[in-house]
C-alpha cells in the first residue's frame, strides 16, 4: 500500500505537462512551395523525418518523465509492506479500567454498584478498543491485559470481588498510567472506580500526573453520609493490681459522625463471652476499653466486638492471650547491698513494683561471695552487676549454669575486671571514660536482626541511639562471640557468647546510672524483659501470634486472605494465631475528588494527543527504513543525462 509523507509536493506532477505544453506552443507548420525536382528528394528524406519525430518523441517524454520523478522525490514516498503495518496507522483507543477491591467496598451495596459502574464502562467504549482490567487492592493486579473481546471482560468483572486488603489507589494509578503511556492508540482513558476514601490516597506521590493524551475519570461509588464503627488497637497487660487476671484493652474507633453516640462493646474468649461494656464516644474519636479476663498457663483465643454497622469487617478484632510466664532471676550485686547497689535500676526493670504474680519471681539480690550452687539452683537467669573478678569456684558454678541451658547478663562496671577465661571468653579490659570535652558516647550499629532489637526496629519503645555514655570498659572478642551492638567509636557495646545449652550477653557499660543513662530511660525495662526471655527460651525470636490479612503465618505458607482464628501446627500439638484486616481501612471519609481530578490531570491541555500524530511519526519511521526518494533521485540523474545526451543528438 502505497504513501506519502510529504502529500502537498505530489502537486508537482503537474509540472510534467510544461515539456509538452512548450513542445505544443513550438511547433510550426510551414508554407508548402512545390518545386518539382525537388519530389526525389522529398521520398529519400521521409525515412529519416520518422526516425527523428521517433527520437523528439523520446525527448518530450523523458523529459515529463523527469519532472514526474522529481515531484515524486520530494514527496517521500514509501510502502507498507505488510497488512500488519498498515493496521498500525489506524489506531485503536485504550481504556483501562481500575476497579478498588480493598475490605472498604464490603459497604451494603457498594460492591454490586461499582461492577456495575465497570460493566457500564466495558459496554460504552467504542467498537475495536482495546479494554484492560485492573484489580486494586494492597498490591496492583492486572485482571485482564490490553484486549478487544469485551465479553472476556465482562466475565471478568462479574467474578471479582473484593478482598480483606487495604486499598493503595496512588500505587494503582501509576501501575496503570505507565500502562497507557506504552500505548499507541488514538485515544487513552484512565477509569478508577472506587469509595475514593482519603486514606487510599495516601501513597500518592507528588509527582504523580496522567501522561499527555491521558483522560482520567474518578467514578464514586458507596453512600455519601459514611459513619463507621472498628475495634483497632489492642494489649495484654499483667500486674499486680490484676491479682489473677490479665486486662486485655482494646481501642474503639468512630469515623464519619459528628454527635455522641452509645457503642456496645463485647469480649468473647474460647467462643464464650466473659465481658460486655457500653461505651459514649464522640464522633471521630476514640474510647479505650479494658476487659478483666482470668489468667491462664495456656496460650487462648479470642476477640473484641462492636454491634455491626456499615461495614462489618473491622467490628471484630481477634486476639490470642499468650500463656503466663514466670522467670525466676538472681541478681549478684558488686556493690551495696542496702537496696541502693549496682542492680537498683535493674530490680526495677525486672519487677517494678516487687509483685508476687509478676513475670519475675523476686529477684533475688546476693553479694559475689553468697553465691552458690543451692543459690544458683532453679534460676533461669542470673545477672552480674559490676561484681569484677569472681574466684574460681564461682566461675565454674556459672559455666556449668550456662552450659544447662541458663542464661548469664554480665553489666560491667568500675570495681574490677573480669578476667578472660572460658565463661567470658575475652574478658573485659580497661576502663575509656569519654572526655568532657567529647561530651558522651552513643550507641550504633545495632543488631535489628537480633531477637532481642526486635521490638526497637522502630522508635516506639525507644530510641538506643539518644542514650549517652559516659564510660565504658573495653570487651575482647573472641572467635564464636556476636557483636549486637557498638559505641560510636567502633568499640563492641554488647556481645553474644553461646555456650553449651545456653548463652551469655557482656554488656561493656554499667546497669547503674554511674557510667551510662540508659537505666533511666523508658527502653530499659523493655530491653531487660525481652533479653531475660530470649536468654531462657534460647529460641530466637518470639513466636508471633497476631498477623495482618496478607502475610503468611509460616515461611513456606500460603498468604492468609482473610481475618479469624487459625491453628498451626507444632511438635506439641497447635497454637492459635490471630489475623486480622487493618484497621485504617475502616476510616471511609472520602477525598476531594474535584481536587483530585485537577491534580492528577496532565500538565497542558494543549498537548492532547492528535489522533494523527502517532500516524504521522509511525509514517517516518517506515519511511526513513525505505529512503525510496534516493532511488528516484538516481532515476531523475540518469534520466538528465539520457535527455542531454539525446536532445544532442536530435
Amino acid at each position: 500500500m502505497p504513501a506519502f509523507l510529504n502529500v502537498l509536493f505530489l502537486a508537482g506532477l503537474a509540472g510534467a505537462a510544461v515539456p509538452l505544453v512548450i513542445h505544443l506552443l513550438d511547433r510550426e507548420k510551414p508554407a508548402r512551395v512545390e518545386f518539382g525536382w525537388l519530389r526525389f528528394v522529398e521520398r529519400a528524406h521521409q525515412s529519416q523525418e520518422r526516425s527523428f519525430r521517433i527520437r523528439e518523441l523520446l525527448v518530450l517524454l523523458m523529459r515529463m518523465l523527469l519532472c514526474a520523478l522529481l515531484a515524486l522525490a520530494f514527496a517521500r514516498p514509501f510502502f507498507f509492506a505488510t497488512g500488519a503495518n498498515a493496521a498500525r496507522v489506524q489506531l485503536p483507543n485504550y481504556a483501562a479500567v481500575v476497579v478498588d477491591v480493598s475490605w472498604s467496598m464490603r459497604g451494603e451495596g457498594w460492591w454490586e454498584e461499582a461492577r456495575g459502574r465497570a460493566l457500564e464502562i466495558v459496554d460504552g467504549l467504542e467498537p475495536g478498543s482495546q479494554v484492560s482490567l485492573v484489580a486494586a487492592g494492597a498490591q496492583v493486579r492486572t485482571v485482564v491485559p490490553w484486549t478487544e473481546d469485551r465479553e472476556k471482560v465482562r466475565a471478568a468483572v462479574r467474578q471479582l470481588e473484593p478482598t480483606y486488603e487495604t486499598t493503595d489507589l496512588g500505587g494503582a494509578f501509576r501501575a496503570t498510567e505507565e500502562m497507557l503511556r506504552a500505548a499507541t492508540g488514538a485515544a487513552k482513558a484512565l477509569y478508577v472506580i472506587s469509595d475514593h476514601q482519603a486514606t487510599g490516597w495516601r501513597r500518592l506521590d507528588r509527582g504523580d500526573r496522567a501522561g499527555p493524551g491521558i483522560a482520567v475519570h474518578l467514578e464514586m461509588v458507596g453512600a455519601e453520609e459514611r459513619e463507621n464503627c472498628g475495634v483497632g488497637e489492642m494489649r495484654v497487660r499483667r500486674g499486680a493490681d490484676l491479682g489473677d487476671s490479665v486486662a486485655v484493652g482494646v481501642r474503639v474507633r468512630q469515623f464519619g459522625v459528628r454527635d455522641r453516640r452509645d457503642v456496645r462493646v463485647r469480649l468473647v474468649v474460647e467462643e464464650r463471652g466473659v465481658g460486655e461494656r457500653t461505651v459514649n464516644i464522640d464522633g471521630g474519636g476514640v474510647v479505650d476499653v479494658e476487659f478483666a479476663v482470668e489468667d491462664g498457663e495456656g496460650a487462648r483465643a479470642g476477640w473484641v466486638e462492636v454491634e455491626e454497622d456499615l461495614l462489618s469487617v473491622d467490628d471484630r478484632r481477634y486476639f490470642v492471650l499468650p500463656p503466663r510466664q514466670r522467670f525466676r532471676v538472681l541478681c549478684v550485686d558488686g556493690g551495696r547491698m542496702d537496696g541502693q547497689g549496682a542492680s537498683y535500676f535493674l530490680r526495677r526493670a525486672l519487677n517494678p513494683w516487687e509483685e508476687e504474680r509478676g513475670a519475675v519471681v523476686g529477684p533475688r539480690v546476693i553479694g559475689p561471695r553468697q553465691l552458690s550452687a543451692a543459690v544458683v539452683e532453679g534460676m533461669d537467669a542470673v545477672f552480674l552487676c559490676d561484681t569484677g573478678n569472681l574466684d574460681s569456684g564461682a566461675i565454674w558454678l556459672l559455666e556449668e549454669f550456662v552450659r544447662g541451658g541458663g542464661g548469664l547478663v554480665v553489666a560491667a562496671g568500675a570495681r574490677g575486671r573480669i578476667a578472660p577465661g572460658a565463661l567470658f571468653s575475652g574478658g573485659t579490659g580497661k576502663v575509656r571514660r569519654i572526655p568532657e570535652a567529647e561530651g558522651f558516647a552513643v550507641f550504633t550499629d545495632l543488631d535489628y536482626g537480633h531477637p532481642i532489637f526486635a521490638p526497637f526496629r522502630t522508635t516506639r519503645h525507644g530510641d538506643f541511639g539518644a542514650v549517652r555514655i559516659f564510660a565504658y570498659r573495653e570487651l575482647d572478642v573472641a572467635e564464636g562471640d556476636r557483636v549486637l551492638m557498638r559505641f560510636d567509636d567502633g568499640a563492641p557495646a554488647l556481645v553474644e557468647r553461646p555456650l553449651g545449652m545456653g548463652k551469655i550477653l557482656i554488656c561493656a557499660t554499667s546497669f547503674d546510672a554511674s557510667w551510662t543513662d540508659l537505666p533511666k530511660r523508658g527502653l530499659f525495662p523493655p530491653f531487660i524483659h525481652q533479653a531475660l526471655r530470649y536468654l531462657k527460651d534460647a529460641l530466637g525470636e518470639e513466636e508471633r501470634t497476631d498477623f495482618r490479612v496478607g502475610e503468611r503465618l509460616e515461611p513456606e505458607g500460603e498468604p492468609m486472605l482473610e481475618p479469624g482464628i487459625f491453628h498451626l501446627p507444632t511438635p506439641a500439638g497447635t497454637r492459635p494465631v490471630a489475623v486480622n484486616v487493618d484497621g485504617d481501612e475502616g476510616d471511609l471519609g472520602a477525598i476531594d475528588l474535584e481536587g483530585l481530578g485537577e491534580r492528577l490531570a496532565p500538565l497542558e491541555a494543549a498537548e492532547a494527543v492528535d489522533p494523527m500524530r502517532e500516524v504521522v511519526e509511525e509514517a517516518r519511521e517506515v519511511e526513513r527504513e525505505q529512503k525510496m526518494w534516493w532511488f528516484l533521485m538516481i532515476g531523475v540523474l540518469v534520466l538528465a543525462v539520457g535527455e542531454m545526451l539525446l536532445a544532442n543528438r536530435t
